[in-house]
Parts: structure tokens; C-alpha cells; sequence
């Protein structure tokens, strides 16, 4: 008998500088990553971006893709965004 290990799905958000915005596009398209992007209310310079559920992998091959530059604060995984 063969034990799978189940693999957690968790949503990804990510907010960005609006002028570094196309580094977290390029990346996502890159990586085949579905994302909303909405604005942040009462911050003209920054985008939020959550990305579809994912694994621990693939999150943190998108993350450590996008280059530092582009956050304009710390990823948050799972739970609410």
C-alpha cells in the first residue's frame, strides 16, 4: 500500500510598487500564474496582486522570481489577503 502525500493549495498576495507592477505580471505570465490586481485604497503608488492557490513550491518559485525591487511590502500566504 503507497501513501500520497496531500499537497495544501494557499492563496498568494503580493502588493507592489504601481511603477514595478510589470516585473510581477512578467513573472506570473511567465510561470503560468493566474493573479487579480486591484489598487490598494488610499495608496496611489501601490497594486496588490493575489495569485491563484498553490503549493509550497510554486509559491516560493514565484516569489524568489520576482525581482525585490517590485514589493513594496511583504508577501503574505494563506489565510485571508
Amino acid at each position: 500500500m503507497s501513501m500520497m502525500k496531500s499537497t495544501s493549495l494557499r492563496p498568494a498576495g503580493i502588493v507592489a510598487f504601481r511603477s514595478k507592477a510589470h516585473l510581477v505580471r512578467q513573472v506570473a505570465l511567465e510561470q503560468g500564474i493566474s493573479y487579480v490586481e486591484v489598487p490598494v485604497p488610499g495608496e496611489d503608488n501601490v497594486i496588490r496582486f493575489s495569485f491563484e492557490p498553490m503549493d509550497d513550491a510554486t509559491t516560493r518559485k514565484l516569489v524568489i522570481a520576482i525581482p525585490r525591487e517590485a514589493y513594496a511590502r511583504r508577501a503574505t500566504f494563506g489565510g485571508n489577503q
